[in-house]
């Protein structure tokens, strides 16, 4: 469990110096960062709901985030309608590449639902004490 979580923990680093070369590139100032380590499933994580609180407050130009699913991996649509309310452009600073076929992308997805919710599922039993 340790070693996913230093996995993790070390590209998130890599993401965010992309993040920052990408703004510096552009002459753009990051006002504030938002980080979050869990799944682009996870609709309640800390950083993004933050994000959104604080929207109206910072009233930044653009949201960027290096792939489109870790913003998140449903409701993208519903996230830039409530940034656009504000006048904010979310960005991916690497496009999606569309090189998959919509079967692809549809398998992807189902395999990444699965296992998010395996992933529950296992956190779940973890503290129960099962009967032999």
């Amino acid at each position: 469990m340790l070693e996913l979580a230093s996995k993790q923990r070390n590209d998130l680093i890599r993401q965010e110096l992309a993040l920052e070369a990408y703004a510096r590139q552009r002459g753009w100032r990051i006002v504030k960062k938002y980080r979050d380590i869990a799944s682009g499933l996870n609709d309640r994580r800390a950083g993004l709901l933050r994000l959104l609180k604080e929207l109206p407050l910072l009233q930044p130009r653009y949201v960027l985030y290096v792939y489109p699913d870790r913003l998140s991996r449903f409701g993208r649509n519903l996230l830039q309608t409530c940034m656009e309310l504000f006048d904010v452009t979310p960005h991916s600073i690497m496009a999606e590449v569309r090189t998959e076929t919509p079967e692809q992308r549809l398998v992807r997805d189902m395999v990444a639902i699965l296992t998010s919710f395996a992933g529950k599922l296992h956190r779940q039993r973890r503290g129960r004490i099962h009967p032999t």
